[in-house]
């Protein structure tokens, strides 16, 4: 179905039922999901992810002890923060980890809120100087930079409660290649090869995983044995294409990281509610 038709659909199950929170954190992400429309704008993408907040803090409204608002709001907020000026950028990223951090206390067995989570310290830490700086002016130590080590925790955490589900596979792979671990990210990127796409975002990351396992097979067979594949450090193919897709945080030079979308996912983002 495409995003547009989808949208429609949920737009209309809102209307027979607006108090079914479920759907309203649905149409949430739908109307974030058209941040990947082919064609779209800038000025399009922050529209749809604004439109995406105020039905996430509908949903935050009529149930704030369920996680699945708050996820849409961490979502829908990382998204934009991609396309937003620096000031933005800041104050989108403290309100996405608030998101997050509510609906991990809310629900800590819920595989997507680790997996927001681990999208935000993944972006954070690779804000650049400008972002960096900013952030410490106006929120000082309340907002410290992400670590890839406490994303990586963040989503080994995911695959841990979820083990089939795409996405928490192929940001633990990407994760583990920043940090050098060339084996671990071979294998987690390769275990995604399998699973099921069931959206847009899960798209986006299939085909960024299959690019960095091109890269790693090219590695591979250039390395004189596979210990020394596994001890040489490679950062920059962890940064190629859905990457910061999914979960929606801000990406290191204000822009997207992707390579196969001019526009990112975030945090995450990245399944249905």
């Amino acid at each position: 179905m495409e995003l547009r038709e989808a949208l429609a659909c949920y737009i209309n199950a809102v209307t027979l039922d607006p108090d079914d929170v479920e759907l309203i954190c649905r149409l949430a992400k739908q109307w974030s999901d058209l941040t990947y429309e082919d064609g779209a704008t800038v000025e399009q993408i922050q529209e749809v992810n604004t439109k995406a907040i105020e039905y996430a803090e509908r949903a935050i409204t009529m149930a704030p002890k369920a996680a699945g608002g708050y996820m849409a709001s961490c979502v829908s907020r990382g998204r934009l923060a991609l396309f937003s000026d620096n000031k933005t950028k800041v104050r989108l990223a403290k309100e996405a980890q608030e998101a997050a951090r509510t609906a991990l206390s809310l629900e800590p067995e819920n595989d997507l809120a680790h997996h927001l989570m681990g999208r935000w310290h993944f972006e954070m830490a690779q804000i650049n100087f400008v972002v960096r700086q900013l952030i410490r002016l106006v929120y000082g130590a309340a907002l410290a930079p992400g670590k890839f080590e406490d994303a990586l925790s963040e989503f080994e955490a995911a695959v841990a409660l979820n083990p089939t589900r795409l996405i928490h596979r192929v940001e633990l792979g990407r994760t583990h290649l920043r940090l050098g671990h060339k084996r671990e990210a071979y294998e987690q990127l390769s275990a995604s090869m399998g699973m099921e796409i069931d959206d847009v975002n899960a798209k986006l990351q299939r085909d960024d995983a299959e690019l960095l396992l091109d890269k790693l097979k090219g590695e591979f067979e250039r390395s004189v044995s596979w210990g020394g594949f596994s001890s040489s450090s490679s950062s920059s193919a962890g940064g190629s294409a859905a990457g910061a897709a999914g979960s929606g945080a801000i990406s290191a030079n204000g822009s997207s990281s992707s390579s196969s979308s001019s526009r990112t996912k975030s945090a995450g983002g990245e399944e249905e509610q």
